[in-house]
């Protein structure tokens, strides 16, 4: 939104590329329900996080509503995926007891996130004297070490061995 105000002034096109995200996952999540099974769900979570990073880069490079109108759109299409196959990964892979209490961290990570992500980049800001560019830099470390894990470490475990997240290795 910070970027957004520097370079748009109408508060009519601010509220609707803010207003658009929501309304668009809405209906994205539907066909992306359909879109993600099993054996693509690992593909998909690299996409939702690597289209994060395109979406900071492009928060940096936007000067104008139609560019940031098309980032918009990016961001609530790798949001969906991301969180889509999030939820798919968790209840393919849970107990049936432990589903509801799985899908309670991922909110609460996806959430926490997203209120620790603007404390984080408020304070780059102040520690970077209010340079937005250098901040908005920095902030793609996240979605790339993120996709790295992802990319590197994270193997789908196949509906026939169903995952169980033990509490004590859950914070």
């Amino acid at each position: 939104v910070i970027i957004i105000n520097f370079h748009i002034s109408s508060n009519a096109e601010i509220g609707f590329l803010i207003g658009l995200n929501p309304l668009a996952q809405f209906f994205l999540m539907l066909f992306a329900g359909r879109l993600i099974t099993q054996k693509n769900l690992k593909l998909y979570l690299i996409i939702g996080y690597g289209i994060s990073s395109v979406i900071i880069l492009g928060y940096i490079i936007s000067v104008e509503f139609w560019s940031f109108l098309f980032f918009q759109v990016l961001l609530s299409i790798g949001y969906t995926l991301l969180w889509t196959a999030s939820l798919i990964y968790i209840a393919n892979n849970s107990t049936p007891q432990d589903k509801g209490r799985n899908m309670g961290y991922l909110n609460t990570c996806f959430y926490a996130g997203g209120s620790l992500g603007g404390i984080f980049f408020t304070i780059l800001l102040t520690i970077l004297n209010s340079n937005y560019y250098t901040a908005m830099i920095f902030m793609l470390i996240f979605p790339i070490i993120s996709t790295s894990i992802i990319i590197f470490r994270f193997k789908i475990v196949t509906q026939n061995s169903k995952m169980d997240v033990k509490p004590e290795l859950m914070p």
